[in-house]
């Protein structure tokens, strides 16, 4: 019999205010999307 334990993780965080603009630059960090999808994968299927 195999047993498997999940780690429960509570993330929050504060609302950013109504009026706040985010900026429309562009990302210096080409390599986000990868490291985005590899945490997702990482977060997921563990």
């Amino acid at each position: 019999m195999t047993s498997v334990k999940s780690a429960s993780y509570k993330i929050k965080w504060e609302k950013l205010p109504e009026d706040f603009i985010l900026p429309d630059d562009l990302v210096d960090n080409i390599h986000q999307t990868v490291l985005a999808a590899c945490s997702l994968t990482f977060l997921c299927f563990k």
